[in-house]
């Protein structure tokens, strides 16, 4: 974790700021397309694609199967306002399963002069044999920001960039994954955004529509999860005075399945990819201060979350249940943020788990700067593995610490800026789990497979 707090702009950067942000400054040409378009997550005879113009627009998707590009059809248009940022989502339903779509959108039923073509590819209907897919993750996605104050001071006072490889998204873009799965601080919110009026808003503003990520963004589909860094400053917890708005700008720009239910309020959800189920957990809504003294009712996650979540994972019948979190959940070294705060709370979940003897669970987490896999023994069940994967952009963490080695497997530390492939593949009855962490360039560091018959 990068402690960022103690930087400030100075007021020079603050007016700059503000002059950038959404709905004070307009283009005197046509609405063009911001940011985007980026399909949502993945359904069988409907999609979402969001999308973000830079102006007042009337927004709608023209898109048509691969293979017949003369068959286009035209959703329903949805207003950007600016009260939106400018950004929304298209929904089309009607479509045909197991089928890939092209798409472009039209902005005041013109094409953009950007032109973007995307795709997307709805799911196969239910059948006995689910089909192999590949998922992306990946976590501490820092990109700069244009205004020169930050470029000097994340370029020059640190030593060497703070953020590099933004040519990682193009590789990740290239291995035409099914999903991709952000597991947080998928944007940097900084110290000086939280001080003045719209400063995240604008944070989400500029980010979004950096050009290392639009190529990513049209290619496939994208769900994700956040953390503190997603929400407002270092280590932020419910406690965080602008949750209600960086809540409502993580709903604004990503098109999950859900965010809570109607009992209870969050970004968690759980998405359905053939027999591949992926938990996204919220880690920041109820989460009680790291630091704050430990008791029963100290929570991380918090009773109806984890209510839920066992509920989903008993009425799962998917071969793989991935859990997704922020914070990393099994290792115990105490000087970062993870559940070994909430030992308790933890504890209780952990047991829980066993008890149920849930086949399949898998944990992933982000936010380390560095990948690794770790592995926790059971008594009488499968060893419970957790893979962090971390950082995408960000500056890596180098350290491996005395904890981390006790639970990791073997040559599965990674100190360097990298992504995760998560290839599900093989027969019924008989699938297989392959983790490959890639380097920037989409070499592969190292591979594991765990096999559905190791994790019953």
């Amino acid at each position: 974790m990068r402690r960022l707090r103690s930087l400030y702009m100075p007021a020079i950067g603050i007016a700059l700021a503000c002059l950038l942000m959404p709905g004070l400054t307009r283009p005197a040409l046509a609405t063009n397309l911001r940011a985007g378009p980026m399909p949502g997550y993945p359904m069988v005879l409907s999609a979402v694609v969001w999308v973000q113009a830079d102006d007042e627009a009337q927004a709608s998707l023209e898109y048509w199967p691969h293979d017949t590009p003369a068959s286009r059809h035209r959703s329903r248009p949805i207003s950007l306002d600016a009260a939106g940022s400018f950004a929304g989502q298209v929904h089309v339903h009607g479509l045909a399963p197991g089928l890939t779509y092209d798409y472009r959108i039209l902005l005041d039923g013109r094409p953009t002069s950007r032109d973007a073509v995307g795709s997307f590819r709805t799911l196969q209907a239910a059948t006995a044999a689910p089909p192999d897919v590949t998922v992306a993750i990946g976590s501490c996605a820092y990109l700069p920001d244009p205004l020169p104050f930050e470029s000097w001071l994340f370029q020059g006072l640190f030593n060497g960039p703070y953020g590099d490889t933004y040519g990682i998204f193009d590789t990740i873009a290239a291995k035409g994954p099914d999903l991709m799965v952000w597991l947080g601080d998928n944007l940097y919110i900084r110290p000086q955004d939280v001080g003045i009026p719209g400063g995240v808003s604008r944070r989400y503003w500029l980010h979004r529509s950096q050009a290392p990520l639009q190529a990513l963004l049209r290619g496939t589909h994208h769900v994700a999860l956040w953390d503190d860094h997603d929400m407002g400053w270092d280590n932020s917890d419910r406690h965080y005075w602008g949750r209600k708005a960086s809540t409502d700008l993580f709903e604004r720009y990503w098109a999950n399945p859900a965010y809570g239910t109607k009992q209870v309020p969050g970004i968690f959800s759980v998405v359905h990819l053939y027999d591949t189920d992926i938990f996204l957990l919220d880690d920041r809504t109820y989460r009680d201060a790291d630091a704050s003294p430990d008791q029963p009712t100290k929570q991380m996650l918090g009773p109806a979350q984890l209510a839920w979540l066992q509920g989903e994972l008993t009425r799962s019948t998917a071969t793989f249940k991935l859990v997704c979190n922020g914070s990393q959940m099994l290792n115990d070294q105490g000087d970062h943020e993870g559940w070994h705060h909430f030992p308790r709370e933890r504890d209780r979940f952990l047991a829980w788990l066993a008890a149920a003897n849930i086949p399949g669970v898998v944990l992933l987490s982000g936010d380390r700067h560095h990948s690794v896999l770790l592995q926790q023994p059971r008594a009488s069940r499968y060893p419970l593995y957790e893979l962090t994967c971390s950082p995408l952009t960000s500056r890596p963490s180098v350290a491996l610490r005395p904890s981390t080695r006790i639970r990791m497997v073997a040559d599965t530390f990674v100190p360097r800026r990298n992504f995760g492939l998560l290839g599900i593949a093989g027969p019924a009855g008989a699938r297989a789990l392959t983790i490959t962490i890639c380097d920037p360039l989409g070499q592969p560091i190292w591979a594991k497979t765990l096999t559905q018959q190791e994790l019953r």
